[in-house]
């Protein structure tokens, strides 16, 4: 998923710029799994002919994660905006409203091998798998 932050402790509506980057519970996991040493795949739909889909593979292989079987096809990428915690104000996370979609219709569409051991697959906003 992209992630939008503002700099510094900035709210969103404060700032007229945002930092990109790219997070995710399922990314960061398969991120810290290749950085111990596991092979670690990780499979979503990202979409087609699109300079930041192509940005979240190239930062995904820079850190020795298989993106081999992400799939890429017509739709959104997920983005999600994060506003960090000052004092006594918590840290926020607004997500963007994406459509939903069933997981277990999605999984057909990914290439997973036989050599998978384990495999989430998360369900509502999300749709990725860790292998």
């Amino acid at each position: 998923m992209l992630r939008l932050a503002p700099p510094r402790f900035e709210r969103i509506l404060q700032s007229p710029q945002f930092s990109a980057t790219f997070g995710g519970g399922e990314a960061n996991v398969a991120v810290a799994l290749a950085g111990f040493g596991w092979p670690a795949a990780y499979v979503t739909v990202l979409p087609a002919n699109h300079a930041i889909a192509d940005a979240v593979i190239g930062a995904l292989r820079r850190f020795d994660v298989d993106a081999s079987r992400i799939v890429r096809s017509k739709g959104r990428m997920g983005v999600y905006y994060v506003e960090t915690g000052a004092n006594q104000r918590p840290s926020k996370v607004l997500l963007r409203p994406r459509q939903r979609r069933h997981c277990a219709r999605q999984a057909q569409r990914y290439r997973l091998g036989s050599h998978a051991r384990w495999c989430r697959l998360a369900p509502d906003h999300r749709n990725h798998a860790l292998l």
